[in-house]
């Protein structure tokens, strides 16, 4: 009697030891099913993103590209430049003298801004070593908007 029920007893084991075995098994392929299935789901709304907004983007940085332009036309045009508007005025001058069609309406020099009397060195004499920091930072700006 004792015998038969420790088979029994052992069968029993290995048979809850082997449904464990498939238990984990399958928890551990839904887990991974459920990982490919987030992966999928947020490959596709990049996707979707990208198709929606991806114009955007190029547009924020040609916007990002033009603004120290017309922020120092501004400046030059309501009378309160920066060392930077100074250095450059005349290249804006000359810039917009060529393509008078780029300058966005109300940012146009013409009549306003007359051209540097003096050599733009002469500017930078004049400034304290807080202000050509100033004027460095800026004119990277405008280095990388376009204007050498």
């Amino acid at each position: 009697v004792w015998a038969k029920n420790k088979n029994s007893s052992r069968r029993g084991f290995s048979d809850r030891l082997q449904e464990l075995k498939q238990v984990r098994q399958r928890r551990d392929e839904w887990i991974k099913e459920k990982e490919a299935r987030v992966q999928a789901r947020d490959e596709e709304a990049q996707q979707r993103e990208s198709e929606q907004y991806g114009d955007l983007a190029a547009k924020e940085d040609e916007a990002d590209r033009v603004q120290p332009k017309l922020r120092s036309r501004l400046r030059l045009r309501n009378r309160r430049p920066h060392a930077v508007d100074r250095v450059y005025q005349t290249h804006l001058l000359l810039e917009e003298r060529r393509d008078p069609a780029a300058v966005p309406p109300g940012f146009d020099l013409a009549g306003t801004v007359q051209p540097l009397a003096h050599a733009p060195d002469e500017v930078l004499d004049r400034l304290g070593p807080e202000e050509l920091a100033n004027l460095r930072e800026e004119a990277q700006h405008f280095v990388d908007s376009g204007i050498d």
